[in-house]
């Protein structure tokens, strides 16, 4: 694989593509077929890339939906009812679908999973049969639920591999691991037909009126035959040379056919003489798998690499293989205009002519030079020189070895006009001459195996067990790169550092600081399905990654931040990836994909923020930089904050009219934009002027851990400084009677019985402090109880704006076990949709905890927003760990803690656990009635991901109140413990009365005042109230809620 001369430019904007489609280039026909199943009319075959049907006897195949999609290699097949199993080349995974495709199931039971692998498995009646390499399990409910039916003995294994339980007159026959052939119906009390020879091997077998035993001795071969509930003596001595009668081979029996996977014999007389057809069905006796079915008169087969039938009446053989792509494109690479697929035979795309061809390559290993030269070697048959030919067999040029064959211990390369040669304790050579001269790139004393690749224009040499990488721009001169961890591929950076992969993860190895980083990628590795799972290709900074069952993906700050890139794909499952100056290649099982680079169409944007002090739009010398300022595009809705230096970066869509602005914080106002993205190759200036008047500074209770009896728990008071001027604050707390305070951040402060305050408080403008508070909660607390804490904050020498947010409760349960990855909301209640509905803030937590039992490097959450959330109005407040954040596709924050090294819990509990701490304002789509249910995805490393239980909060009116009812007024503070207060009243006289939710009237009483009224509330139980004002002139009712704690 290589990446050659993209034309891509990386300054401040570098395309890449979200809206272009790939294009089907199609497959390599044949391969192996690996399993043919009958079910009436309909013939299915399975090759390792997909599961194909054929409704005319296989003129013409077409793909069973989303086989191909299925991750790993297909391996088995049973249809039974409608019902289609598919077994994939790993331990255990089985997947079903009962519609025909449309949509899979993974088969996963605790029963048979941690028992050795699966072997085999069948599905009748229902009933689903799967062979282990320990035991033999069956489930009664098409794989919900499984029990073990025989336990196998190893000494006996062949009773595992080449025998099933058959299905005859309703029985279950099948041969034990203590050689008896047993029958049942139920499996509680087999039958014991027959005893079998303790010398012999046998095989079960049956067709449409007959259950047949076949015992093989040597040579000899003895049929049984069930007769009156007996198994009895069918034939004796059947002549059968030429068949391979070994232990292990598969040999199959219907009567009149015996067959195996190299040939087959058939009887025209009930094998009464020796009289019967014998043909060969398989010319490479080296294939492992070669099925032989047979059909009403018909036999299919593999032939080399297409797929037959032949009616055994005459010898004419017909090529059914038509648009059946077998092959799973593990690899693809590039050479000239050549696109290479497979090992053995080789086939390969023209890209001129736009068709595939064949080169079937033998034994050996073949090795492209470049468009029209290959160069083949065997090392079973070592000879004394390279012979480099054309691809139509002509020679081209016969060179020496540098100083000896090349043996099975050792090894050789071709790639890009270069060969090389590696010996076994003894040196690594290059030739780029086609081998007339050779030059040693490095003697070692590691094996003699490596591999070479080519990127970002760097031919890149692998040896010496996988460690060391030798790096070089022109073929013959290499610097040696020795990261101590190298994988089997690389791919070199503009920076000329070396990305690597081990053990299914991508490693940055840079060499000036000899240090490996992990690179995050999008997905978890799911190695349980393939050992070879992720394939990268990298150009310059932008790295391409693509996984087995996950897509293609792009990311151009090495990991960070990722984009899928999955357009025009009919298939997730991407084995490998390729790119030269015009097209980027996909490959995947059976088919591959191209994708031009000129439609490539996303960009990536670099800018700042800057205070506009003058207001002119113009970024000037004296103008600072702004952090934690909003950005985000116009069309899709990417948003993401100005860091500490004020600079921001995000990916978003090319198009002509996707603009980058700000969300303009309160009491600001944007000087300019938004600034047309596209043809724009200058860094974004985005200004922003704020109101140098306003006083308004606010306070929210942030609990990110629960409440336990005995247990302290972290409460922090959030500051915030909303205006642009420094200020002087007070704050003061009251907490609960079962809470007691351990410890302050911030001294002095002043303690008098539940009474907290702080004086003084300094707070820079615009910005924010936290004072992170430890209590302890009693122990003799009940779970279940209420805690509650009330706070306010007060501007010293200058008056606030907005009292609304000077005041904040936080009401919250008492709990013992909880689940310690979790997500959370405040306020945990039902909001009344009133005439402040908009300025509603939710408090979302999201706590997370490693309980694994190694530390995970790093930590993403992703929590998608309903519609009823604004995520323009996002704000993170308070987080464990240092973290970036951004939405993506306008609804999604992902929170990345890189390098957390987060201790397992059972290193420290306390370490282990981490959280984030973020609000939300209501969308104005919130209507009364909706209902918000949020829950979050945590992923520790490459785990998958551990889900959070939904959260709801429920807007909602009392549905007695007269829906004629008016909100106006505003009641602080709210919640409130003994008074609230009602401002901007519309009227002079009035009468109030308050609801409880229930639509009791449970206070009243006469307003003769416009003015600010307090109510006493103190006699009132915990809750949530509607309280209306009732104009005694104009007979208009007002109403607005509040919460009592």
């Amino acid at each position: 694989m290589r990446l050659i001369n993209v034309l891509i430019s990386l300054l401040y904007f570098i395309p890449i593509s979200l809206i272009a489609q790939f294009q089907d280039m199609g497959g390599p026909e044949g391969g192996q077929v690996l399993d043919v199943v009958f079910v009436n009319d309909t013939v299915y075959t399975l090759t390792s890339a997909s599961l194909f049907y054929s409704v005319n006897d296989g003129n013409a195949w077409r793909v069973v939906p989303g086989s191909n999609d299925l991750p790993s290699q297909l391996t088995n097949v049973s249809i039974d009812k409608g019902v289609i199993y598919l077994s994939v080349n790993h331990r255990n995974v089985i997947f079903k679908s009962e519609n025909f495709g449309q949509s899979w199931t993974q088969i996963e039971d605790d029963v048979f999973y941690s028992q050795g692998d699966i072997k085999g498995f069948e599905s009748f009646n229902d009933t689903l049969y799967i062979y282990s390499t320990s035991d033999v399990f069956m489930s009664p409910d098409r794989g919900a639920n499984f029990r073990v039916i025989e336990h196998l003995n190893q000494s006996f294994p062949f009773i595992l591999v080449h025998n099933r339980i058959l299905h005859f007159k309703n029985y279950h026959y099948y041969l034990t691991p203590n050689r008896k052939l047993v029958r049942t119906k139920d499996f509680t009390n087999p039958e014991v037909l027959f005893d079998l020879g303790s010398n012999y091997y046998y095989r079960l077998y049956r067709n449409e009126t007959t259950l047949f035993l076949m015992e093989i001795y040597n040579a000899n071969i003895t049929l049984y035959k069930l007769d009156n509930e007996m198994m009895v003596v069918y034939k004796e001595n059947l002549n059968l040379t030429n068949l391979n009668l070994s232990d292990y081979n598969p040999i199959s029996f219907d009567g009149n056919i015996v067959y195996e996977k190299y040939s087959l014999k058939y009887s025209t007389d009930g094998w009464y003489s020796t009289n019967y057809i014998s043909l060969q069905v398989n010319p490479n006796p080296s294939w492992s798998n070669n099925p032989i079915k047979i059909h009403n008169g018909i036999v299919y087969y593999n032939w080399g690499n297409l797929f037959y039938k032949q009616n055994l009446a005459d010898s004419t053989r017909v090529n059914i293989t038509n648009n059946m792509i077998g092959n799973k494109n593990s690899s693809i690479f590039k050479s000239g205009a050549k696109i290479i697929s497979g090992t053995n035979p080789i086939s390969f795309y023209n890209l001129p002519d736009e068709g595939w061809d064949v080169l079937d390559n033998g034994r050996g290993s073949t090795f492209f030079l470049n468009d029209n030269l290959i160069l083949k070697y065997d090392k079973s048959k070592p000879t004394d020189s390279i012979e480099i030919t054309t691809i139509g067999g002509q020679l081209f040029k016969k060179s020496k070895f540098p100083y000896r064959k090349v043996g099975a211990n050792d090894d050789i390369y071709g790639i890009n006009d270069l060969i090389f040669v590696c010996y076994l304790f003894d040196s690594l050579y290059v030739s780029d001459n086609y081998g007339e001269s050779w030059k040693v790139i490095d003697r070692q004393d590691g094996v003699g195996r490596f591999s070479a690749n080519y990127s970002n224009n760097n031919i890149l040499v692998n040896s010496g067990y996988n460690t060391t990488w030798y790096v070089s721009k022109d073929g013959v001169n290499y610097t040696v790169y020795d990261p101590d961890a190298g994988g089997a591929y690389a791919s070199v950076d503009e920076n000329d550092n070396i990305y690597y992969k081990k053990n299914e993860l991508i490693y940055k190895y840079n060499k000036a600081l000899n240090t490996a980083e992990l690179i995050p990628l999008p997905f978890t590795i799911k190695t349980h399905y393939n050992a070879n799972t992720i394939c990268f290709e990298h150009y310059k900074n932008t790295l391409f990654v693509g996984g087995i069952g996950e897509g293609l993906f792009v990311s151009f700050d090495e990991g960070k931040s990722w984009d899928t890139f999955n357009e025009g794909l009919e298939t997730k499952n991407i084995s490998s990836i390729e790119i030269d100056d015009e097209y980027i290649y996909a490959g995947t099982y059976g088919h591959i994909y191209k994708r031009p680079l000129s439609e490539l169409n996303a960009i990536h944007v670099f800018g700042e923020v800057f205070e506009d002090v003058n207001q002119n739009g113009i970024k000037e010398l004296n103008e600072n930089l702004l952090k934690n300022i909003h950005v985000r595009s116009t069309v899709n809705n990417i948003i993401k904050p100005t860091n500490e230096l004020g600079q921001f970066s995000l990916i978003t869509k090319d198009i002509a009219d996707n603009k980058i602005e700000i969300i303009e914080p309160q009491y600001s106002t944007a000087t300019n934009g938004p600034i047309l993205i596209s043809n724009n190759s200058n860094p974004i200036q985005l200004g922003i002027s704020f109101d140098k008047e306003v006083n308004d500074v606010g306070i929210k209770i942030l609990s990110p851990f629960v409440f336990r009896p005995g247990f302290n728990t972290v409460i922090d008071l959030y500051l915030e400084n909303l205006s642009y001027n420094d200020r002087i604050i007070r704050v003061g707390l009251i907490f609960d009677d079962k809470l007691t305070l351990k410890n302050s951040s911030y001294s002095p402060y002043n303690l008098s019985g539940n009474n907290l305050s702080f004086e003084d408080i300094f707070l820079n403008g615009r910005d924010s402090k936290i004072i992170t508070l430890i209590f302890e909660t009693e122990v003799n607390s009940n779970i279940g109880d209420i805690i509650r804490l009330t706070s306010n904050v007060e501007l010293k020498n200058n008056i606030d704006i907005d009292s609304s947010n000077n005041s904040y409760n936080l009401i919250d349960t008492i709990r013992g076990s909880f689940d310690p990855n979790d997500k959370s909301v405040h306020p945990n209640a039902d909001i009344i949709y009133d005439q402040n509905i908009l300025n509603q803030e939710l408090l979302y937590t999201i706590r997370f905890q490693n309980t694994g039992n190694y530390p995970a490097e790093f930590v993403i959450l992703r929590d998608t927003f309903e519609m009823t959330l604004d995520p323009n109005s996002i704000d993170i407040l308070s987080y464990s760990h240092p973290c970036e954040w951004q939405i993506k596709d306008g609804r999604v924050l992902e929170v990345k803690f890189a390098n957390i090294n987060l201790p397992d819990s059972t290193v420290s509990e306390e370490l282990s656990q981490g959280y984030v701490t973020f609000k939300l304002k209501l969308n104005q789509n919130v209507a009364k009635g909706s209902v918000i249910a949020n829950k979050a995805s945590i992923y520790f490393d490459y785990n998958p991901p551990i889900v959070t239980e939904k959260i709801i909060t429920n807007i909602v009116e009392p549905s007695s109140i007269d829906p004629s009812i008016k909100p106006s007024f505003t009641i602080v503070p709210n919640p409130s413990f003994n008074d609230i207060i009602l401002k901007d009243i519309p009227f002079s006289k009035a009468g109030f009365e308050i609801y409880d939710m229930a639509g009791n009237v449970v206070s009243k009483g006469i307003i003769t005042t416009s003015e600010n009224i307090k109510i006493n509330i103190n006699h009132l139980t915990t809750g949530q109230y509607i309280i209306t004002l009732k104009s005694q002139i104009s007979k208009e009712i007002y109403s607005s809620s509040f919460i009592k704690i």
